[in-house]
């Protein structure tokens, strides 16, 4: 599949549906929603769920809990961003950073990613859906600090726009790897100025396959939750149903939880009996990869 863009921006949304969709199956689900706090059992509509989820999209992940011998799923928060100046902030991390320290670079853009999002047209979206949850004063409260805060970074144009997130995945951050799959936006630019497939584009999805293969060989289940849901969907990968499947049954066999045996039903009916079975051997292989360790092998260790 190259999901080939077309001299439109409904290809580019077309490129961009991976990303997007990589989110429903992600194992562990996003769980802040820029300081505000849902109250348990508040139904949330799908509507108020995709903008909330915008809000919170890459919020990293902190700790490792073991899924087996070798996989594993990072879980937790890493803790907020101390109140303050952003800017004084991030200068403080950019020691680290140079010295090669990923989350380090990884703490830069997502400070850089949050005073962003506090200034985007998606913030409007983002404080109906809070409202109808309950949560629209902590929300605003939320992003009226962030406003202040986030001034002097935004005058910063040196530090507002270098590639953190690209520095923090290639310094080996795997949060950093797959937010760098799943938002190909933040790497290649707005949606709407890609016209066409272009080196960036294929540079970009070049890379993330990487990035998300090296997840699966890590251990780290993002990587197959990543790969499945890109063959599916579209993105870093070509679509391919046979390897969306084969991706699914790893899944499926590391957790049933992460999986919908509804929707595996469905789409093993729409292959052959020869890729069910293809489909198996390939998610055999799988597995072996992310999750049954070498020899003298341990546990990855859940750097973010």
């Amino acid at each position: 599949m190259a999901v080939l863009l077309a001299a439109s921006a409904a290809g580019a949304h077309a490129l961009f549906a991976g990303g997007a969709a990589m989110a429903a199956h992600d194992p562990v689900p996003d769980e802040d929603v820029r300081g505000a706090q849902i109250r348990p059992g508040t139904r949330i509509s799908p509507a108020d769920a995709g903008a909330l989820a915008g809000a919170a999209l890459p919020m990293p992940r902190a700790g490792v809990q073991p899924l087996g011998a070798k996989a594993y799923q990072r879980v937790g928060l890493y803790p907020s961003r101390p109140p303050g100046d952003a800017l004084t902030y991030v200068n403080q991390l950019r020691l680290r950073s140079d010295a090669g320290d990923a989350n380090a670079t990884y703490a830069i853009y997502l400070t850089l990613w949050d005073c962003r999002n506090a200034l985007s047209e998606a913030a409007d979206g983002q404080v109906e859906a809070a409202r109808r949850v309950g949560a629209e004063a902590q929300f605003l409260a939320t992003s009226e600090r962030l406003l202040h805060e986030c001034q002097t970074l935004m005058l910063d144009r040196a530090v507002y726009q270098a590639p953190w997130l690209a520095i923090a995945a290639a310094q080996g951050s795997e949060d950093a790897m797959y937010a760098y799959a799943r938002a190909p936006e933040e790497i290649i630019g707005p949606l709407s100025d890609v016209i066409g497939e272009t080196a960036a584009t294929e540079e970009w999805k070049s890379t993330a396959a990487d990035y998300l293969q090296t997840l699966v060989s890590n251990g780290n289940i993002n990587g197959v939750a990543g790969l499945a849901s890109a063959y599916r969907y579209g993105g870093a990968v070509d679509v391919d149903a046979l390897l969306a499947y084969a991706y699914e049954l790893t899944l499926q066999r590391i957790d049933p939880a992460f999986t919908s045996e509804d929707e595996l039903s469905e789409r093993r009916a729409a292959l052959s009996l020869s890729e069910q079975a293809m489909a198996r051997e390939l998610s055999s292989r799988i597995y072996e990869q992310c999750c049954v360790p070498m020899a003298g092998g341990t546990l990855g260790d859940g750097n973010g």
